[in-house]
């Protein structure tokens, strides 16, 4: 398994349990447990959006041509991000401030993975 892969294994892992840990802690907040879930979700979409993106990128710039609609694509994600989060903030379905708990799913996949990556490599 590449490290992209894992990275997004590790993510979901780290969502999911910290959703059934919110949801258990507090069932009567039901609706925390799911606005950790969306940002969870849009988490590991903005990381795919991004891998997809950095991608279309390399390639156009290793071929040589304009990076324009690569650029583009990468960028979107940004708007795309922002337009889901200011719908969650209008429509008060979850809250926001759980929302963007879950967005640290990516961030917080990277850094156990990481410590795993190193303490492999001190044990060899």
């Amino acid at each position: 398994m590449n490290q992209e892969t894992q990275m997004s294994w590790t993510a979901a892992g780290l969502g999911a349990a910290a959703c059934l840990v919110a949801g258990w802690a507090a069932p009567q907040h039901w609706r925390a447990a799911a606005g950790l879930g969306v940002g969870v979700g849009l988490s590991l979409l903005n990381f795919s959006w991004l891998k997809a993106g950095a991608r279309a990128l390399t390639r156009t710039a290793a071929a040589g041509q304009p990076v324009g609609g690569g650029a583009g694509r990468f960028l979107a994600r940004f708007w795309l991000l922002a337009a889901c989060l200011y719908a969650i903030f209008i429509s008060h379905l979850v809250p926001l401030a759980w929302v963007m708990a879950g967005l640290f799913a990516v961030p917080a996949a990277v850094l156990v993975e990481s410590t795993r990556m190193l303490a492999a490599d001190l044990r060899r």
